[in-house]
């Protein structure tokens, strides 16, 4: 039996790790067969020789699988982390060592090599980002600490005394 030990309830972190694993599936079926369309070729590359653009096509459907596939895999590693702390498994000190998402880096390249994508594919490596961002912040949430209500904050300290006096 799980117990809550995080700021972050257990069915939300095992909701994250089945998206997770579905979107992984889904870049192994789009990314993994040879039937993708290459995108077409950039403006960029107009000037070189037509041998060119099916290697240059190839190259940024596989670069950005490979981006996709490690960002899932920090995601998975993130939820996996999670629900060992959940369970008992690690303890905060582990936790915070252990489970830290990356921040996304995305250049210039990235962005225009997506807007050359298929439509499919394109749609899956956002999809894959905007989850990624979903989890940053819900981490950078969980990591807070609690607010501590007004009345709490300005209430002056009960000595042992007086609390043996009620009783």
């Amino acid at each position: 039996m799980t117990k809550q030990l995080s700021n972050i309830h257990p069915a939300i972190i095992e909701s994250l790790y089945q998206q997770a694993l579905a979107l992984a599936e889904e870049v192994r079926s789009a990314f993994g067969g040879d039937d993708i369309s290459p995108p077409p070729a950039p403006p960029s590359i107009a000037g070189n020789s037509t041998e060119d653009i099916p290697a240059l096509a190839r190259f940024i459907v596989a670069r950005q699988a490979t981006h996709s596939t490690a960002v899932l895999m920090h995601i998975l590693a993130w939820t996996l982390n999670q629900r060992a702390f959940l369970e008992g498994t690690l303890n905060k000190a582990e936790l915070r060592r252990h489970c830290r998402l990356p921040q996304p880096v995305l250049s210039a390249d990235d962005l225009e090599e997506r807007a050359l994508l298929p439509d499919s594919l394109r749609d899956l490596v956002e999809r894959i980002h905007a989850f990624h961002a979903r989890i940053l912040r819900l981490d950078r949430q969980a990591k807070r600490p609690a607010p501590v209500p007004e009345r709490v904050q300005h209430e002056p300290p009960v000595s042992v005394g007086a609390l043996q006096a009620i009783s």
